[in-house]
C-alpha cells in the first residue's frame, strides 16, 4: 500500500492532468442530459401492459391525453367559443398532436325533418351569434354524449382534449405555451393529464438540482468546517464527491441515458457514501504526527486505502444487486450508474485528497482542535459503552425488534399525484377534473371481433354498462355511442341495430369522419373503449383493475376478445415490481456482502458482526416507514440499498481499525481507540450528510421530501449501529467466548 500511496503523491502532476481532462469532458456532455419522468417508460417494452398500450397508441393515433380546461362564466359565450375555436386550430398544427376534440369541432348526430344529419355541434367555419349559441347550449346539455364528458353541467367548464403520439413532454410544453400566448380575456385555463404532470415533475427536478443541491452542499460545508476547523478539510470531501457526481451524470449524458426520478438521487447518494471515504482519509491524515505533510499524506493513505477500498467494493456489490434483482429499467440504470459513481468517488478520494493534503504547506496543527474535541467526546462514549455493554446491546436489540413490527405496515404506492403538494396547481387542476368530468387518466379496453356483428356490439355495450357501475370509472366512450345516436336519429331507438346490414349502413354514413380512426380500425375487426379515472394509481384503481379483469375473464369467447390496459394498469405493474425489486435486491445485496466479508475476514463471527449496523439500520428505516405510513415508492425503494451501502462502510472502517488495534491491545483498549478515532470520523459523516439532506424537506416533490427525512434516519441509525451497538456486541461476543473457553 505504501508503494501505491507513494506513486499517487509522486505522480501527482499526471494524475491531476487526467482528472482535469476527464472533468472538462464530462462537464461538456453534462449540458446534454435529458430528464424522463414518465414512469410508464421505466417498465420493459416486453411488459404486457406496455405492449398493449403502445399497440393502441400506434393504431389509434396516440394513447396520451393532454387536456386544457377552459373555465368562464359561461363557456357558450361568443368570446369564449371564439377562444376555444382559436386554440383548437392552433393545437391541430402542433407536431405530435394527432387529434383535437373541443366544442367547436366535435361530431354531432341529430334527427332532422330530412332524416339523419351528421355534422359539427358548432360550425367552426361559421361561428353562430350569441342567440344561436345559447340554443346550442341547451341542446348540448340535454345530450349524454356531451354532458359531463365535454361540458360541465353548469356550462362553466369545458375541455379541449389533445390526443398525443410522440414526445409527450415536448408536445405538452408547446400546448401550454400556445395557450398562454393566446392572451385570453375573462377565461381561466388549467392543464390536466399525464403529459402536463410529467412536465411539472421535470421542472421540479431541475429546480431541486439548481436550488436545493447547492443548499445541501452549503450545509454540509458548514458542518464539516465546525468538525475540522479548516476550510481546506471542508472543501476536500466536496471536491471528491462533487467531481464523482459530475463524472457520473456526465457519463449518463454521453451514453444518452436520461435522468429519472430515481437516478436524480445519485448525487445525493454519492454525497452520503462518497464523502465518508474522504473524511476517513482526512481524519487519518490529522491523526498522523509527522510534521512533513508529504510524508503524512503518504502514511495516512497507505493505512486507510484498504478499508476505503473494501468499503467501496462492498457498497458497489450492494448497488449492483439492482442490476440483477430489479424488473424496472430505471432501477437497473440506477444500480449501474450508482456503482460507477462509487468507483469514481473512491478513485478521486485516494488521489486528489492526498495530493492536495501533501501540498498544504501552511497547515496549522491547531486546526485539529475541533476534531480533538469530538475525539474526547467519543472517548467518553467508549468508556460508557464498556461499562454498560449489556444495557447497550439489550436496548439495541429491543429497538431493532420493535421497529421490525412496523415493516408489516409498509404499503407500496405509485400514485403520480402523490408527488405534488396539496396546494400545487396540478392537484387543483386534477380536483377540477374529478369534480366536473371524473378524472384525467384514461383506461383503454381493446376488443377484437367482427364489429359489424350485432352480438359483438352488444358485448361492447354490456362492457359500457359494466364500467358505468364501477366506482371511480367515468364516461366510457366508444363507437357504440355513435352507433346508438345514429340509430336513434334514424327512428330505430337508442340501441344497437339488430342486423349486420343496418350496422354497415351506419358505418357507411360515418366514413370519412376523423373521429372514427380513434375508435375502430379500417376493416372493423378491432375497436377500443376508453373511460376516465381519477389519479394514476391508488387503492381504488387496484379494485377497478381487479373487477375489470374478472369481467374480461368471464366474457371472452371465440366470438370476441377483450384486453385491458391504460396508465392505471401500467402503474399497477410498476407498483408490484417495486416490492419485488426491493426484496430481491436487498437479499442479493446482503448475501453478496456477507460472502465478501467472509472472504475478506476469513471469520464467520466477524462477518456476522459486520452485518449488525446494516440490520439495525434496515429495521429502523422500514419500521419508521411503516409507523409513519410513508409508502414504498420509486424514491423510498432506494433507501434499503443506501442503508446497506452506508452500514457496510461504517462496519468495515470500524472493524478494520479494531482489528489493527487488537494486535497491540486488549479488546477493551482496542475498542476504545476505534470508537475514539474511527467513531469520530463516522460521527462527522453521519451529522454532515444527515443535516445536509434535511434541506430536502423544502423540495416541491413529496417523494424527495420523504427521501431527505428517511436518509437522515438511515444515516443516524447506521451510525449508531456502528459506533455504539457494534462495540457492545463485540464485547458481549468476546465475553461469551471467554466464558465458554473456561
Amino acid at each position: 500500500m505504501k508503494r501505491i500511496a507513494s506513486f499517487i503523491v509522486n505522480k501527482q502532476a499526471i494524475i491531476l492532468f487526467v482528472i482535469t481532462v476527464l472533468s472538462f469532458l464530462f462537464a461538456f456532455f453534462l449540458r446534454k442530459i435529458v430528464i424522463n419522468s414518465d414512469l410508464s417508460s421505466y417498465l420493459p417494452k416486453t411488459d404486457p401492459a406496455v405492449k398493449l398500450l403502445d399497440y393502441i397508441g400506434e393504431k389509434y393515433r396516440g394513447n396520451s391525453l393532454a387536456i386544457v380546461i377552459i373555465k368562464s362564466d359561461d363557456v357558450f359565450k361568443l368570446e369564449t367559443i371564439k377562444a376555444i375555436d382559436y386554440l383548437t386550430r392552433q393545437f391541430r398544427q402542433i407536431d405530435g398532436v394527432t387529434y383535437v376534440t373541443s366544442l367547436t369541432n366535435i361530431l354531432d348526430i341529430k334527427k332532422t325533418e330530412e332524416g339523419l344529419e351528421i355534422g359539427k355541434l358548432i360550425d367552426e367555419d361559421n361561428i353562430p351569434n350569441q342567440e344561436v349559441l345559447y340554443k346550442i347550449k341547451e341542446y348540448a346539455l340535454r345530450k349524454e354524449i356531451y354532458r359531463n364528458k365535454l361540458i360541465s353541467e353548469d356550462s362553466k367548464t369545458t375541455l379541449i382534449i389533445c390526443r398525443i403520439d410522440g414526445d409527450k413532454s415536448k408536445v405538452a410544453k408547446t400546448i401550454e405555451r400556445v395557450t398562454k400566448n393566446a392572451d385570453l380575456q375573462n377565461i381561466k385555463t388549467y392543464f390536466a393529464g399525464l403529459p402536463f404532470q410529467l412536465n411539472a415533475v421535470n421542472d421540479m427536478i431541475i429546480k431541486d438540482i439548481k436550488i436545493l443541491l447547492p443548499f445541501v452542499a452549503l450545509v454540509i460545508l458548514l458542518i464539516l468546517y465546525l468538525s475540522f476547523g479548516s476550510l481546506l478539510h471542508v472543501v476536500l470531501p466536496l471536491i471528491s464527491v462533487g467531481l464523482s457526481a459530475l463524472w457520473t451524470i456526465g457519463l449518463m449524458a454521453l451514453l444518452k441515458i436520461p435522468l429519472t426520478i430515481i437516478t436524480n438521487i445519485i448525487p445525493a447518494i454519492l454525497m452520503a457514501v462518497g464523502s465518508a471515504y474522504a473524511i476517513h482519509i482526512i481524519c487519518k491524515f490529522m491523526e498522523e504526527k509527522d510534521e512533513n505533510v508529504q510524508i503524512r499524506a503518504k502514511n495516512s493513505l497507505s493505512k486507510v486505502i484498504i478499508p476505503v477500498f473494501l468499503a467501496a467494493l462492498t457498497t458497489i456489490i450492494g448497488f449492483t444487486s439492482f442490476i440483477f434483482g430489479s424488473y424496472l429499467i430505471m432501477i437497473q440504470q440506477f444500480g449501474v450508474f450508482t456503482s460507477l459513481g462509487i468507483i469514481f468517488a473512491f478513485l478521486l478520494s485516494i488521489t486528489i485528497i492526498p495530493i492536495i493534503l501533501g501540498n498544504s504547506k501552511n497547515l496549522k496543527l491547531n486546526q485539529r482542535q475541533n476534531l480533538n474535541f469530538l475525539n474526547r467526546i467519543m472517548e467518553h462514549t467508549g468508556y460508557w459503552i464498556l461499562r454498560h455493554k449489556d444495557i447497550v446491546w439489550i436496548v439495541g436489540a429491543v429497538i431493532g425488534i420493535g421497529f421490525l413490527f412496523g415493516t408489516s405496515l409498509i404499503k407500496t404506492k405509485v400514485d403520480f399525484l402523490d408527488y405534488f403538494k396539496e396546494k400545487s396547481s396540478i392537484r387543483i387542476t386534477e380536483k377540477i377534473m374529478e369534480e366536473s368530468f371524473g378524472g384525467s387518466v384514461p383506461i383503454q379496453i381493446l376488443i377484437k371481433g367482427d364489429l359489424q356483428d350485432p352480438e359483438v356490439l352488444l358485448a361492447m355495450k354490456d362492457f359500457h354498462n359494466f364500467l358505468d357501475t364501477l366506482k371511480g370509472v367515468y364516461h366510457p366512450q366508444s363507437i357504440i355511442d355513435l352507433i346508438e345516436e345514429m340509430n336513434d336519429a334514424m327512428g330505430e331507438g337508442k340501441k344497437i341495430p339488430d342486423t349486420k346490414e343496418k350496422i354497415n349502413n351506419l358505418y357507411f354514413l360515418l366514413e370519412g369522419e376523423e373521429t372514427i380512426e380513434q375508435l375502430i380500425n379500417d376493416d372493423k375487426t378491432e375497436g377500443i373503449i376508453q373511460a376516465m379515472t381519477a389519479g394514476a394509481y391508488n387503492e381504488e384503481s387496484e379494485l377497478i383493475i381487479k373487477k375489470i379483469r374478472d369481467y374480461i375473464k368471464s366474457k371472452n369467447n371465440g366470438l370476441y376478445n377483450f384486453e385491458f390496459t391504460g396508465s392505471a394498469v401500467v402503474y399497477q405493474h410498476l407498483n408490484q415490481s417495486l416490492l419485488k425489486s426491493q426484496l430481491i435486491s436487498l437479499i442479493i445485496a446482503i448475501v453478496a456482502i456477507f460472502i465478501c466479508l467472509l472472504f475478506l475476514t476469513h471469520s464467520l463471527s466477524a462477518s456476522l458482526l459486520g452485518l449488525v449496523p446494516i440490520f439495525f439500520g434496515l429495521s429502523i428505516l422500514f419500521g419508521t416507514m411503516g409507523f409513519l405510513k410513508i409508502p414504498l415508492d420509486v424514491a423510498t425503494v432506494l433507501l434499503g440499498s443506501i442503508c446497506v451501502g452506508i452500514g457496510i462502510d461504517y462496519s468495515i472502517h470500524f472493524l478494520n481499525r479494531y482489528s489493527y488495534e487488537r494486535k497491540q491491545n486488549n479488546p477493551e483498549k482496542a475498542l476504545l481507540t476505534s470508537i475514539k478515532y474511527t467513531g469520530s470520523a463516522i460521527v462527522v459523516n453521519v451529522f454532515t450528510v444527515m443535516l445536509g439532506f434535511l434541506v430536502l424537506i423544502f423540495s416541491n416533490l413529496v417523494p424527495v421530501i420523504r427521501f431527505g427525512i428517511l436518509l437522515g434516519i438511515t444515516m443516524l441509525s447506521t451510525g449508531l449501529g456502528a459506533t455504539v451497538l457494534l462495540p457492545a456486541v463485540i464485547l458481549k461476543t468476546k465475553e461469551n467466548k471467554t466464558r465458554r473457553t473456561k
